[in-house]
């Protein structure tokens, strides 16, 4: 997953970009001025090969809108009110609940993750990480997603992941330690890593997993009813558009795979949240 990777498995989801026949399906009506431009936008994105493309905008005027269909080969159009993958939009909730805990005194920014996980980092200068540093992607952590996608689809789509494992393909190479990309706190790097591990300190200083503490602290205080933590499980329920990716066989011929179904672990406080649309994710 290139850039910030969960976000562009959540993009499969939203925006299944492979090549598909038929014209684009009319979005309902929109409130605004942009309103005709943002359709025109939609309809460029389908026009180019995407399957189906939603999209809304906030402030002010709300629009929401789609354009194309919601499966390959399928007749339904895209819903505007589908369930998606938001990705990396996880990271802004575990940063939240990390924020929360230090606000009341649980845990410090300037704590190592050395302090609440001992040994998790065996590489030199590993036990300097800041939960600061993860934050803000400057721990110099390796990416523990490299070698686990095809494209931007996991090898294994169906296997349970747990952080623990997750964060070990990042720090070691087989028995070797692999070392930190940048002395902690001096330069910048996005790194899924980073969240896996805050997920981690979230369980040891709660006592509970970033999920249940996510859903406590922000979920259900905010009444998202459409937007939830599906851990293993890997199904979307409810309306929703279908992901795919593009395999390429023996041939060099690339086939549409469906990866709607995927279990996000993989991702885990990372990546794996679901939602109904930016509107419940923003708005409150």
């Amino acid at each position: 997953m290139r850039g910030s990777r969960f976000g562009a498995l959540a993009l499969l989801t939203v925006c299944a970009l492979v090549p598909t026949a038929g014209g684009a399906v009319a979005a309902p009506p929109a409130v605004g001025p942009d309103a005709t431009a943002l359709r025109a936008a939609l309809d460029r994105v389908t026009a180019t090969g995407a399957v189906g493309a939603v999209a809304d905008r906030q402030g002010g005027a709300v629009w929401r809108g789609s354009s194309g269909k919601s499966r390959l080969n399928g007749r339904q159009a895209a819903p505007v009110d589908g369930r998606f993958r938001a990705g990396s939009v996880t990271k802004t909730f575990t940063a939240t609940v990390v924020l929360q805990l230090a606000g009341e005194g649980r845990l410090r920014l300037s704590d190592t993750a050395e302090r609440w996980l001992p040994g998790l980092v065996p590489a030199p200068g590993g036990d300097k990480i800041t939960v600061r540093e993860l934050l803000q992607h400057a721990s110099g952590l390796p990416e523990y997603t490299d070698g686990l996608l095809d494209g931007d689809a996991p090898h294994d789509r169906f296997r349970t992941w747990t952080p623990a494992e997750l964060v070990r393909r990042a720090v070691k190479d087989g028995d070797r330690n692999r070392p930190l990309l940048f002395p902690p706190g001096t330069d910048h790097h996005y790194s899924n890593t980073d969240y896996i591990v805050l997920g981690m300190i979230i369980e040891k200083v709660t006592g509970r997993s970033y999920r249940t503490e996510i859903d406590q602290r922000i979920i259900r205080p905010l009444a998202l009813r459409d937007t939830r933590l599906p851990g293993s499980s890997p199904f979307l329920t409810g309306p929703h558009s279908h992901g795919y990716e593009p395999v390429e066989k023996e041939d060099g011929t690339l086939v549409p795979v469906d990866y709607t179904t995927v279990n996000m672990s993989i991702a885990g406080a990372a990546g794996e949240i679901i939602s109904l649309s930016s509107a419940e994710l923003f708005a409150a």
